[in-house]
């Protein structure tokens, strides 16, 4: 994962976790470590992320990103 430099954000039982160099990192909040998903958005992510309108927003170098439903 390397250098976490932002928070994480937790949403539905799920922690967003996200770093620099645009690698993020879904896991399930529970007593163990369980990784549900990793994304590489191939840009620089220097912001915390945000929810919203059950949406997860990450800025990155570029892009603004909205994931959700």
């Amino acid at each position: 994962m390397g250098d976490i430099r932002r928070a994480g954000c937790l949403r539905a039982a799920r922690i967003y976790v996200a770093n620099e160099p645009g690698t993020v990192v879904v896991f399930r909040a529970a007593d163990t470590l369980d990784v549900l998903a990793r994304n590489d958005l191939q840009e620089s992510i220097t912001a915390t992320a945000a929810i919203a309108d059950n949406k997860l927003y990450i800025r990155t170098a570029d892009h603004l990103w909205a994931f959700g439903e």
